[in-house]
């Protein structure tokens, strides 16, 4: 797959660890905008990590990933790249 949606949520009560699995695939995440936070989001940049979309910018984002393949690699590398350390 070239690109992998990840969407808020736990089945069962606790934390998601999708995205750790979405990574490891060598694809694009797309991470559905939301108000539900990890206590690593604060490592993750947006257009580096992940990108983010919402209904009204799916299509036009994975659109513009299309017609960049620079961009796509840029965002499945960073998607790979190690999280900086805390901050103190």
């Amino acid at each position: 797959y070239r690109y992998l949606l990840h969407m808020p949520g736990s089945a069962t009560g606790s934390y998601s660890r999708n995205l750790q699995y979405l990574w490891s695939h060598g694809a694009v995440v797309l991470v559905w905008k939301h108000a539900a936070v990890e206590w690593y989001y604060r490592h993750l940049v947006d257009g580096v990590h992940y990108l983010s979309v919402d209904a009204s910018t799916l299509r036009r984002r994975v659109d513009e990933l299309r017609n960049s393949p620079e961009r796509r690699d840029a965002l499945v590398a960073g998607g790979g790249a190690p999280l900086p350390p805390p901050p103190p």
